[in-house]
Parts: C-alpha cells; structure tokens; sequence
C-alpha cells in the first residue's frame, strides 16, 4: 500500500484501521445525531477525521519524491495517532457489545435527556471520544501537509515551517478548536489530480481579467456537471496565491461539497475560512486567542455571530480580499437546503472590499441574488460577470 513513498507498512496498517474504527463508528451515531447537539458536534467531528483518514490513504498509495527526514516526520505523525485509535476501538468494541439499539422504534421512545443518561451518550463518553479524535486530526493534518510537497529538496524551508508551526501544541489546539477542516489539503489533492494547462483559458479571459484588476467585484462561472469547475476553481487559486503582490491584498477560498451536507452549516464556512487566514501569518491574532480562551472550557464552538465579528477583525488590515468559492450550489445543510445565500449575506457584510468569484452549475440568476445582497443606501449595485462554460 505505501511502498511507493517508503512509508513503513506500521503506519499504512494505522491508518487503515482508522478507517475502519471511524466508519464503525459513524455508522453507529448516524442513527442518534440528531438527538443531541453534542452528540452532533461529536459526529462532525468524527466525519472529518474519517476524511483526513480517506485523504492519507490515497496519499500514501500515489508515487512522489520525498526524502528521509520527511518520510520520517510523516511516520512519526501518523504513529503517534494509534494511541487514539486504540482508545476510539475499545469505545467501538463496548458501544457494540452494550450500546442500545438504533432501531426506529426504540429512538422514537428516547427522550434527550434519558438519552444522555445511557452509554454511550454520556457527556465523558463523547469527551473521551471527541478528545481522541482532535488529537488524531492534528497529528494526520500534519503528516498530509508533508506528503503535499512532492519535491521536499527544494522545499526545505517551507517544510520546517509547516513542521514547526504545527507541532506547537498550543497553536495546534486553537487551530483545530477554530475550524478542524483544512481547505488547502483539497486544494492541493484537485492541483495534483489535474491536467498540464487544463483551464488556463480562463486566465487570460477579458471577465476574469476585469475582475482580478478589481474592475469588477463579483464574477460567477457556471457550467453544466463534469465540465471542470472545480479544476477550475484550483487554478484560479493557485494563480492568486503566487499572482497578488502586495501584504495587505488577503485571499481565501472555499469548496463546497454536497456529501458534508451533514457538517456544512454558514458558521462551518466561515471559521474554515478564518483558519485560512491565521495560518498564513507567523502568529495567531489576539482576537482569535480570545475568543479561543472564552470556548475553551465550555468546549464549545464559536457561534456564527463570533465567526462573523471575527472575520472583520482578521480583514480590516487588508485593503482587498479576494474570495473563491467552488460548486455555490452544493452548499447544502443536514436538511438538505440550500443555504447559499446566507452564506453570502455573511461573507459580503464580514468582509469590506471583497472581490467574490463563484462557480456553481446553472442555477437561479446570480443578479437578483446580489442586488438584494449587496445594495446599500451608500454603495451602488456591484457589478457582475457571468462566465459560462
């Protein structure tokens, strides 16, 4: 499985019975987490960690250059999740041997707090369950971050960075604390996984081009499915990353996935955003450790309004923001909603100076959407490009 990076066959075997604890796991509390707001914080959790899992495996089955001090690193990370895994396997074995049934009928009897009475809902139950899993997730998002690079020779620097920054426990609590979802991981698997020149067309392209010069704030691409939009997405990512000169033009991005449904919520985006923006400075802002100290005994998340105070603190040094979100129309919650215009109103209100691209299929006209959006007593109507593909 992993001997085309090196990887010792210990560390492949952990990550695979990760997955399977994981899955077991998930496809135990998928019944129950509903009834329950800590329960469902424990399930999302979960859901990402099994992801992480997914993402590592694949990593570890494709060919890339990468040297002996790397592929060292990675194993460390990854070994030193099989405590966890352990702890997450012993919880599996009892939940399967002693947990009440998930049959319809015996949860429709279950009121929440009887509920939470019974293993294993207890609140130390899913503590123990969720402290395992943020430990694993910082661990794996670490020894993914190395497998990224492929060329670690002429990276080094780079790769201390990352080694560094995330092995600071303190900082990697308040990381994980403020969004356990890493879109630069996504990024760089979509980037891997495409084409030479796939989608460079749009680079040169007069919209595209009016709107990177900030001629106009609002460009949406839209497309039928399996034409390329999230290609297309990272490419316009990674342009932006290498292209923007100057410190104070900031840029972020999002992709939206339809099989989260269960985890994306408006607050879901915004905090993986203000992730994106923390870790790409040397230290985290006193407003983040804030808000951070505030939750941390509750061990609770911050709330959509925090999210949104907090993201205006994060961007009112930047004169710009540019802001990519990939496939608009999979921004789907639990209920299987679209919440896109919510996340919109957010973003537009959080964020001055915001130059928003957007792909999604065809959906309704983007124009209505956005002078309802946007249009304010003392800022005219934004201007909008359509790009169709």
């Amino acid at each position: 499985m992993a001997e085309a990076l090196g990887i010792a066959s210990g560390a492949a075997g952990i990550v695979s019975l990760g997955l399977d604890i994981t899955q077991g796991l998930l496809k135990y509390y998928a019944a129950w987490r509903d009834q329950d707001k800590d329960i469902m914080a424990m399930y999302e959790s979960l859901t990402i960690l099994s992801n992480l899992l997914s993402l590592l495996q694949r990593k570890l089955q494709t060919p890339a250059t990468i040297d002996t001090e790397a592929k060292e690193n990675v194993e460390k990370s990854i070994e030193s999740v099989l405590g966890n895994m352990k702890s997450l396997k012993a919880e599996l074995g009892r939940i399967r041997t002693t947990g009440p049934s998930t049959r319809d009928e015996l949860r429709g009897k279950m009121r929440c707090h009887v509920l939470r009475m019974k293993y294993p809902f207890k609140a130390e139950t899913l503590r123990n369950i969720r402290d395992n899993i943020a430990e694993a997730r910082s661990d794996l998002s670490l020894a993914i971050q190395l497998l990224q690079i492929d060329k670690f020779s002429e990276t080094a620097e780079k790769v201390d960075l990352i080694i560094r920054w995330q092995q600071d426990k303190e900082t990697r609590k308040v990381m994980e604390w403020l969004s356990p979802t890493n879109f630069w991981l996504k990024q760089a698997d979509v980037m891997k996984q495409r084409q030479p020149r796939t989608a460079e067309w749009l680079l040169t392209n007069p919209d595209f081009l009016d709107w990177e010069t900030g001629k106009t704030d609002i460009l949406w691409c839209q497309g039928s499915p399996g034409v390329g939009k999230t290609v297309l997405s990272s490419v316009i990512v990674d342009f932006l990353e290498g292209d923007l000169p100057a410190s104070d033009i900031s840029f972020a991005f999002v992709y939206c996935n339809y099989t989260l449904s269960q985890i994306q919520r408006v607050e879901y985006f915004l905090r993986a955003i203000a992730r994106q923006i923390v870790g790409l400075r040397h230290s985290i802002p006193g407003s983040v450790l804030e808000l951070y100290r505030k939750h941390r005994g509750k061990e609770t998340a911050a709330t959509e309004d925090e999210c949104k105070k907090l993201l205006h603190s994060l961007y009112q040094d930047s004169c710009e923001t540019y802001l990519v979100i990939d496939a608009l129309d999979e921004c789907i919650n639990s209920q299987g909603g679209l919440f896109w215009t919510q996340l919109l109103r957010q973003l537009t209100s959080s964020i001055t100076n915001l130059r928003l691209l957007c792909t999604s299929r065809h959906i309704e006209d983007p124009g209505k959407i956005f002078d309802r959006l946007l249009v304010s007593k003392s800022a005219p109507a934004k201007m909008i490009s359509k790009l169709t593909s």
